[in-house]
């Protein structure tokens, strides 16, 4: 009896390994992370959202807590003189919810991600975005959240805004900015802006 038990706890545990790793899909810490073909794994949902077809929360840059007010004058880090922040729990919010074996993306892995995949704009649930599909063949996707400044949510639904953890100077950062008109660039924007983040994972 105790071998059969062996026997289907084994098949159980080949099972579960089997489904969480197909379509190139992994779990790590309890988030599921997609192998696109690129350099770093990338999360199917972004910090504070409970599905992938959720915005999540905005955080300004470098700041690890979600806010209802983003304006130049609360944040934290306007003017500093931090230029990397990924991995960091103490700015990367990534990190800091989700453990250390997630963080923030850097420019160049967010580079890599308009250069190297399609983008198409698509619908998740009642979610508008884009769908980005790596050399893998492997997809995510990324809600059109808009971004928070000034007491005011803007573009919702129409565009999306993501963090890189890569400043530019001292009151700039780079992030994926992205549009219902078709457009999908690494553009820079003010550190005190509230945006969306999509973590990555090391492969």
């Amino acid at each position: 009896m105790k071998k059969i038990n062996y026997l289907w706890s084994s098949l159980i545990a080949l099972m579960v390994l089997v489904l969480v790793s197909c379509g190139g899909s992994t779990v790590v810490d309890g988030r599921e992370a997609v192998d696109l073909g690129l350099s770093v794994k990338w999360a199917t949902a972004n910090v504070g959202a409970s599905t992938p077809d959720s915005k999540g929360d905005y955080f300004a840059w470098g700041e690890t807590s979600t806010k209802t007010l983003f304006t130049w004058k609360n944040s934290k880090m306007m003017f500093s003189n931090v230029s990397e922040i990924q991995g960091r729990s103490d700015y990367d919010a990534a990190t800091k919810e989700w453990g250390s074996n997630w963080r923030m993306p850097t420019q160049r892995e967010i580079q890599e991600l308009v250069d190297k995949c399609k983008w198409e704009w698509s619908r998740e649930g009642d979610c508008q975005g884009y769908k980005v599909t790596g050399p893998s063949g492997n997809s995510i996707f990324l809600p059109a959240g808009g971004c928070s400044y000034d007491g005011t949510v803007h573009f919702k639904n129409s565009a999306g805004l993501y963090w890189s953890g890569t400043a530019e100077g001292g009151n700039m950062a780079y992030i994926i900015a992205t549009s219902d008109a078709g457009t999908h660039s690494v553009i820079t924007n003010n550190l005190y802006f509230g945006c969306l983040i999509r973590p990555v994972t090391e492969k």
